[in-house]
C-alpha cells in the first residue's frame, strides 16, 4: 500500500508490471531471507525469556542447559517450520504485489474515492463458507462425540478445537459485510443533523469503506486473541486452584496411621494434630468404599462419616456443590442426632448421581450394607441433595456415589442395631493458616514421624505441581506468544495504515481546508472517522474473544496429575470449568489499546496540518 502511488506513477510512465513485479518480489525474497536466519535466534531468545520467568529455580537450569548448551544447532533444530512460515509470508507479499501492480492512478484515484470492487473475502463468500464449517463442527462434536466409541472420539476431539475458530471468523466476516450499510444509515442520520463534521466523517467512510474495515477487522482479531489469552490463562489458573482443592478436601487430608495399641479414644485420636503449630481446624471421620452390591445402584459407591462439629471448619467446599453452605448441611446433622439415634436411621446428604439414581426426596430412607454390619441394610434417610461432594469422583473410573453422614450418629446407630463397636476414624482433614511457616510446620509432621499420614494430598503443593506441570506450561506459552506477536503486528499495521491513510487524503483535506474548514474541523473529521473504527474493533474484538473462550475453554482446560492416593485429577472433569474474566488485566491492556490509538490518531493528524495548503494542491507526479 505504501508503494502504491508510486506505482501507479511508474507505469504511467512506460515501466512495465512485469519489472516492478520483478523488483519488489526481489526486495521481498531479501527480507524472507533476513527473517529465515534471524527469526530461529528471535525464538530461542523467547524461550529462554519464557523459561526464566515461567518455570521454578530448580527446573530453569537443566532447561536453560539444554537450549544455551548449542543454541544455533537448537535454533535450527526444526528449519521445515521457519521454512514453512517464511514460505507463507513470502507467498502473501507475491499475492499483494501483483495486486498492487495491477492498479493504475485512474484506478487508484476511483478507488480513493468511491470503493467499486469488493474485497477478496466478500467475493469468495468465505464468511459463509466459515459459518457452515463452524455449525456443521459443532453438530457433529455435539451430536455424534457421545455416541462413538473411545478411540474414534479421540480421533473427533479435533472439531471442538477448529469449530469455534470458524464460527468467530464467520461471526467477524457477517458483521464486517454489513458494517458499510451501517455507514451509510449513520451518514444519513447525521446528514439531518447540524454539525457538519460527522458528516464529512461518516460519508467518506460510506463512501471507501476499504481501509476503515481492513483496520477494524486486523484490530479486532488481535484484539480478540488478546481478551481470549487473558480469559483462559486466568480460567485455568482458577481451575487448577478448584481442582486441587476437591481433590484435596482440605488443606490437608490422608489416612490416619494403624496403631497396634489399644484403640485410642476419638478425642485422643484427634488431640496431637490438633496441638500441630500453624493447624487451625481438624475434623476425623471415617471413609469407606462400598461396593456396588451393597447399595440400589450399579455402580460403586463411597461413604464419609465425619465429625460434622468441625468438618465445616476444616473441609474445602466449592460453592458451586450446593445452594446451601457447608457449615449449614453439618448443622443439619449435627442437629438430628438424638432423634436419629433414636429412630435408627442415619441421616445422610447424597451427591447428585446417586440421588437421581435412587429417586429421592428430602426425608425418604433407603438402605445400604456398610462394613461392620453382618446382618443386613443399614438404613439411611436423605435429608439433602448436592452437585458434588469434595473427593469424591462422579465418574465410570472412579466412585460415582457419595454419602455423607455424621461420624457420632452413624456410629451410635451402627452400635445401636450391630451391637458391635464400629469401626474407628481413619481419615482426617486438616486445614492450616496460610503463612509460610505454617504451613512448613504442618507439612512436615504429617509428613514425619508418629503423625505421618498415608496417601497424604497436600492442595498448595498439589496446586503447584498442577501449574507447573509442562504441558500447562506450554500450552500458555504458546498462547501467549500468539496473541503478543499478533497484537504487536496488528498494532504496527494500524499505525502504519494511520500514516499511510492520512498521506493519501492531504489533497482531499487541502480542499477542503481552501474552502473554509477550519484545522479543528479537519481535526474534529479525523477523530469522528478513526474513533469510530477504533471502537468497533475494540468492541467487536472483544465480543470475539469473549465467546471464542466460552466455546474453547472445555476443550483446552485441563488438569495432568495424579495424587498420592492414584486418582487421575482432571479425568472426570471435576469441578466445571467457570470463566474467569480478569476485569483488571482486560482494563489495563484495553487502556494500553485505546492510548495506541490515540497516538495513531495524533499522528493522522500531524501529518495532515504540517504541509501547506498551496505545496498540496500543486500538481503531482502523476
Amino acid at each position: 500500500d505504501r508503494q502504491s502511488d508510486a506505482i501507479a506513477v511508474l507505469r504511467s510512465r512506460g515501466v512495465s508490471r512485469l519489472q516492478i513485479f520483478g523488483a519488489l518480489v526481489t526486495q521481498s525474497l531479501g527480507l524472507s531471507v533476513i527473517a529465515l536466519v534471524l527469526g530461529p535466534l528471535i525464538a530461542l531468545g523467547a524461550v529462554v525469556l519464557l523459561t526464566r520467568l515461567v518455570l521454578a529455580p530448580a527446573q530453569q537450569q537443566e532447561s536453560l542447559n539444554l537450549l544455551l548448551g548449542a543454541p544455533v544447532q537448537t535454533a535450527y533444530a526444526l528449519p521445515w517450520l521457519a521454512s514453512v512460515a517464511v514460505v507463507a509470508a513470502l507467498g502473501a507479499m507475491i499475492i499483494a504485489i501483483n495486486r498492487a501492480t495491477a492498479a493504475d492512478v485512474l484506478a487508484i484515484r476511483r478507488e480513493s474515492a468511491r470503493t467499486t470492487r469488493k474485497p477478496l473475502w466478500q467475493r469468495l463468500n468465505l464468511d459463509v463458507v466459515a459459518a457452515i464449517i463452524a455449525l456443521t463442527g459443532s453438530l457433529l462434536y455435539a451430536l455424534v462425540l457421545n455416541r462413538i466409541s473411545p478411540a474414534l472420539q479421540f480421533q473427533f476431539g479435533f472439531l471442538g478445537l477448529v469449530a469455534p475458530f470458524f464460527l468467530v471468523v464467520a461471526g467477524g466476516l457477517l458483521f464486517l459485510r454489513f458494517y458499510p450499510r451501517l455507514l451509510q444509515v449513520a451518514a444519513w442520520a447525521a446528514g439531518r443533523g447540524k454539525g457538519a463534521v460527522p458528516l464529512l466523517a461518516l460519508a467518506q467512510m460510506s463512501r471507501s469503506p476499504r481501509q476503515a474495515v481492513r483496520t477494524t477487522l486486523l484490530l479486532a482479531i488481535s484484539t480478540a486473541l488478546m481478551f481470549f489469552t487473558f480469559i483462559f490463562v486466568a480460567s485455568e489458573t482458577q481451575h487448577l486452584r478448584d481442582v486441587a482443592s476437591f481433590s484435596a478436601g482440605a488443606d490437608f487430608s490422608g489416612a490416619l496411621p494403624y496403631t497396634s495399641d489399644v484403640l485410642p479414644t476419638f478425642n485422643d485420636r484427634v488431640a496431637p494434630y490438633q496441638q500441630i503449630p500453624g493447624a487451625t481446624a481438624v475434623a476425623l471421620g471415617y471413609v469407606a468404599a462400598l461396593s456396588p452390591s451393597a447399595g440400589l445402584v450399579a455402580y460403586n459407591q463411597q461413604l464419609l462419616a465425619v465429625d460434622a462439629e468441625h468438618y465445616g471448619q476444616a473441609a474445602t467446599w466449592d460453592a458451586r456443590n450446593s445452594t446451601a453452605s457447608l457449615s449449614s448441611l453439618m448443622a443439619q446433622l449435627v442437629s438430628q442426632r438424638t432423634a436419629a439415634t433414636r429412630q435408627g436411621a442415619v441421616p445422610a446428604i447424597l451427591n447428585g448421581p446417586l440421588w437421581d439414581a435412587l429417586h429421592l426426596t428430602p426425608g425418604t430412607e433407603f438402605s445400604i450394607a456398610v462394613p461392620g454390619y453382618d446382618q443386613g441394610k443399614l438404613r439411611f434417610m436423605a435429608i439433602a441433595r448436592v452437585e458434588h461432594i469434595q473427593g469424591i469422583y462422579d465418574s465410570a473410573q472412579f466412585f460415582s456415589g457419595g454419602i455423607l453422614v455424621d461420624y457420632q450418629t452413624y456410629s451410635a446407630i451402627l452400635a445401636k442395631v450391630a451391637n458391635v463397636d464400629p469401626y474407628p476414624p481413619n481419615f482426617i482433614w486438616l486445614r492450616s493458616a496460610d503463612d509460610a511457616a505454617s504451613v512448613t510446620s504442618v507439612r512436615t509432621a504429617l509428613t514425619s514421624g508418629k503423625l505421618k499420614l498415608a496417601s497424604l494430598v497436600d492442595r498448595r503443593a498439589l496446586t503447584q505441581d498442577l501449574i507447573t506441570d509442562p504441558l500447562q506450561v506450554d500450552l500458555i506459552g504458546v498462547l501467549t506468544l500468539g496473541a503478543v506477536a499478533a497484537l504487536v503486528l496488528a498494532l504496527v499495521g494500524v499505525l502504519t495504515a494511520a500514516w499511510l491513510n492520512a498521506r493519501s487524503r492531504l489533497t482531499n483535506f487541502a480542499v477542503l481546508r481552501a474552502l473554509g474548514t477550519s484545522p479543528r474541523q479537519i481535526a474534529g473529521v479525523l477523530v469522528w472517522e478513526q474513533s469510530i473504527v477504533y471502537g468497533v474493533a475494540l468492541g467487536l474484538g472483544a465480543l470475539l474473544g469473549g465467546v471464542l473462550a466460552v466455546l474453547l475453554l472445555p476443550v483446552l482446560t485441563f488438569a495432568n496429575a495424579r495424587t498420592n492416593r492414584g486418582d487421575l485429577i482432571g479425568a472426570a472433569n471435576l469441578p466445571a470449568i467457570q470463566v474467569i474474566a480478569p476485569v483488571g488485566a482486560l482494563a489495563l491492556a484495553l487502556a494500553a489499546l485505546l492510548a495506541i490509538c490515540g497516538g495513531a490518531l495524533v499522528l493522522m493528524t500531524w501529518v495532515v496540518a504540517r504541509p501547506s495548503v498551496s505545496a498540496t494542491l500543486r500538481l503531482n507526479e502523476d
